[in-house]
C-alpha cells in the first residue's frame, strides 16, 4: 500500500491485489479480544478503581462497536474501494482516516497483548511458536499498514506521492541539461 495524494479533504491510497487481500484478510480480525481485560493501574484492583474500571469497559465496547460498523459500511462492502487497471484504490475523507488508524493500532496491540505484552519484538520464540504466530502476523500487517497511513496523514497537502510521475508510473522528463 503507498500513498498517490493527499488533498484538503481526503486521502488516497493505491493497493495491489495482494495487499487489498492481505488488508481484508486484516480487518477480519477486528475486534481482537484480549486474553484480558485492561486494567486502569498495576496495583491489586480494588473498590478504589472498579466504578471507573467499568466506566472505561463500557467506553471501549461503544467504540468497538462504532468501529466494527463504520468497517462494515465502508471497507467491507468496498465503498470507500475501487477497482483501477492493476490494483485497488482506497479513498477516505481525512475524517475517516482516524477510524481505520483507531482499528489497526487496535488489533496491534491486541494481538501484543495476546502475546504477552513482550518487550522484545524481536524474540524468535514469538513467530516460531504455533499459538504465537498469528498473532505475531496480525501486530506486524497491522502496523505496516498502520505506518503508511500515518505517513500519508504527514504528506504535504495536495501532494502527488507518486515520485512526481503524476500516477502514470513513467518517470518525468528529465531537466534541461540533465544527461
Amino acid at each position: 500500500m503507498k500513498v498517490l495524494r493527499r488533498t484538503g479533504e481526503r486521502l488516497v491510497f493505491g493497493l495491489g491485489v495482494r495487499e487489498k487481500a492481505l488488508l481484508e484478510k486484516l480487518l477480519t480480525f477486528y475486534p481482537i479480544q484480549p486474553e484480558a481485560r485492561p486494567q486502569l493501574s498495576r496495583e491489586t484492583p480494588g473498590d478504589r478503581f472498579a466504578e471507573a474500571e467499568a466506566l472505561l469497559h463500557e467506553s471501549l465496547r461503544d467504540q468497538k462497536k462504532e468501529l466494527a460498523g463504520w468497517l462494515h459500511e465502508r471497507l467491507a462492502d468496498g465503498a470507500a474501494l475501487t477497482r483501477t487497471g492493476s490494483g485497488w484504490r482506497l479513498t477516505l475523507p481525512l475524517g475517516e482516516v482516524e477510524f481505520l488508524l483507531q482499528v489497526l493500532n487496535e488489533l496491534r496491540v491486541g494481538a501484543w497483548s495476546r502475546l504477552g505484552s513482550p518487550e522484545n519484538l524481536d524474540d524468535p520464540a514469538l513467530e516460531d511458536s504455533s499459538a504465537n504466530a498469528p498473532f505475531h502476523a496480525i501486530m506486524t500487517v497491522a502496523g505496516q499498514f498502520q505506518m503508511v497511513v500515518l505517513a500519508g496523514l504527514q504528506s504535504d497537502e495536495e501532494s502527488e506521492a507518486d515520485g512526481g510521475t503524476g500516477g502514470t508510473g513513467e518517470a518525468p522528463p528529465p531537466a534541461e541539461g540533465s544527461p
